[in-house]
């Protein structure tokens, strides 16, 4: 009895500490508080793996009722212009990891276990601008996406 009662107090305590994430993203964008967005917001906390629209539809069909595609899209589409969320080549969405509006993400997937980074972007950045001659341009308000194998990956492939 003991352990499911600590069971559900560390649960509580996940959802209590999801549900102040969640009042804090829409605050700091100003966004009304619709059931939608504390629901999309709430699944990318869940499932924090790169997810189609299809489905986040289905996963958010079964909480929400009557929550339709076209109102999960729009809000998708806000919360990526806002930096919340990435919307990958694959036209898949994940959250972004430290929830700010850096203009430049550097994203690593791995082609192995299909995991996402973000990478610290700064020296990064540094060293692909000194790169480059003085005539290039970066655009800030778009992702880089690199792929690679990552370490865990990486360990169990060697011999």
């Amino acid at each position: 009895m003991k352990s499911s009662s600590q069971d559900l107090k560390k649960k509580q305590g996940r959802m209590h500490d999801k549900s102040n994430r969640t009042d804090y993203l829409l605050h700091k964008f100003d966004l009304k508080k619709t059931r939608v967005r504390q629901g999309l917001l709430h699944h990318f906390m869940d499932e924090p793996s790169p997810q189609t629209h299809v489905s986040i539809h289905q996963a958010l069909q079964k909480k929400l009722a009557g929550v339709d595609g076209v109102t999960i899209y729009r809000n998708l589409q806000k919360f990526v212009e806002l930096g919340v969320l990435h919307k990958l080549p694959d036209n898949k969405y994940l959250l972004c990891s430290h929830l700010c509006r850096k203009p430049t993400h550097i994203l690593f997937s791995c082609i192995e276990c299909g995991k996402f980074w973000e990478i610290d972007h700064k020296p990064c950045m540094s060293a692909l601008a000194s790169s480059l001659d003085h005539e290039s341009v970066i655009d800030q308000s778009q992702p880089i996406f690199l792929s690679g194998v990552c370490k865990q990956c990486s360990v169990v492939r060697e011999p």
